[in-house]
């Protein structure tokens, strides 16, 4: 898909597929900011190329920049992005994922990075995942999955688009995703 559909689509997906609203919580505290232009030019190759161009040729939907916790910079250079869009977040996840795994740590909800997934989640046991440490799984080294094949109907991506859809059970196609390569 290309641009301008998958932008489109990917700040629209709550028309697109089933969500659910996830509400915060009672307390939060908005970063503080202190915005101001960047004037930032880098070099690729022999010349010289500005933040514009850059967003331009990468197609950036939404560029945050933080410094010491304070936002310095944002822009939303996408068509159809702006501070109030729902975006789709795609690997942005994983590092929410890694930033909640690491509260857990500091907690003691979790031992180490070295605990295995069947410790933690007895339905992924006799799975795949059982043996998988959350290390393996922060830094998607679990070996677990296959090839992510949009175009053959009973591939793994496929069949957790369906279920997604609405045609079949997430846990389900999770708990069944082979081993592919050793951890």
């Amino acid at each position: 898909m290309r641009r301008p559909f998958n932008e489109w689509t990917f700040t629209h997906m709550n028309r697109l597929m089933p969500t659910e609203p996830v509400t915060r919580g009672g307390a939060h505290r908005p970063l503080p900011a202190d915005r101001r232009p960047l004037d930032v030019r880098y070099r690729f190759g022999d010349r010289d190329h500005t933040l514009a161009r850059l967003h331009r040729r990468t197609f950036t939907t939404a560029f945050v920049v933080l410094h010491r916790g304070v936002v310095v910079h944002e822009s939303y250079p996408g068509t159809f992005a702006g501070p109030r869009t729902r975006m789709q977040l795609f690997s942005v996840s994983k590092s929410v994922t890694s930033m909640l795994v690491g509260i857990a740590l500091a907690e003691g909800a979790i031992g180490g990075v070295g605990d295995l997934v069947g410790d933690h989640l007895p339905a992924l046991r006799g799975t795949a995942y059982e043996r998988t440490s959350l290390a393996e799984l922060l830094d998607m080294t679990s070996g677990v999955g296959d090839s992510e094949v949009w175009d053959v109907p009973d591939s793994g991506i496929k069949r957790f688009e369906r279920a997604v859809l609405g045609g079949g059970d997430v846990a389900e196609v999770i708990r069944s995703a082979p081993r592919t390569a050793a951890a």
